[in-house]
């Protein structure tokens, strides 16, 4: 029977686990500092166009973006339509 250390298993899934989401953090931090932030874009874009969603991940876990106008109504007052 081969013998294995359990503490040592430990330590290589943790290890291999922060190294794969320490480079994922990497990479992504990169593209928000390049591109501007995905996610934020996203909202903005939904704010603007005065829309709200619901993005569901999982089953029981979600997301609700309400696309509140920054002037308050649901309508584009003139002054920004003749801008």
């Amino acid at each position: 029977m081969l013998y294995q250390n359990s503490v040592l298993v430990f330590f290589v899934a943790s290890l291999l686990f922060l190294s794969i989401g320490a480079s994922l953090r990497l990479v992504n931090s990169f593209f928000v500092l390049y591109s501007g932030s995905a996610v934020a874009n996203f909202v903005d874009l939904c704010t603007m166009a005065n829309t709200s969603i619901i993005v569901v991940k999982e089953q029981m876990f979600g997301y609700y973006i309400h696309g509140k106008a920054p002037w308050g109504q649901s309508d584009i007052p003139l002054e920004v339509l003749q801008t």
